[in-house]
């Protein structure tokens, strides 16, 4: 499947309308200037793409969601995933004295499942509502069996 970018504003109004930042997860415009220049140092952008929202704890635990890709570093090291591969996401909660602390989005394509770990709050339902709806628009290019 070609990869390919997705409208930034809906990616962005997707993220306004199901999300809201939280203390390290923020649309990319609200993060302070050093993360913005870190994170744009760690990802190369291809033309057209635009950074969304990102995830900026420190150097080596991060992630930047474009419309293209979400490409992160933790201490499994460096990863990405095309938005136009996904075909599906799940959340897991770990879960101390009955409250959620952080979660884990496992992102599944066609020949792989891995995922990244987010701080718990309003925040993941903007990213996850991104990439389900990234997902919708992957599955819905597959082709069928008869094909």
């Amino acid at each position: 499947m070609n990869n390919h970018l997705f409208d930034p504003e809906i990616v962005l109004n997707i993220w306004r309308r199901k999300g809201a930042d939280s203390q390290y997860l923020k649309a990319f415009g609200n993060l302070p200037s050093e993360a913005k220049e870190y994170l744009l140092q760690q990802v190369s952008l291809i033309n057209g793409e635009v950074p969304i929202v990102a995830y900026w704890f420190n150097d080596t635990d991060w992630f930047l969601l474009t419309n293209y890709r979400l490409s992160w570093c933790d201490d499994q090291g460096e990863d990405e995933v095309f938005l136009s591969e996904i075909t599906q996401t799940e959340t897991r909660f770990s879960v101390s004295n009955g409250h959620p602390l952080f979660f884990r989005l496992d992102i599944t394509t066609s020949t792989r499942t891995t995922g990244v770990f987010l701080e718990f709050g309003t925040a993941y339902s903007g990213l996850s509502s991104i990439l389900l709806w990234a997902s919708s628009r992957t599955i819905s290019k597959l082709p069928t069996q008869s094909e």
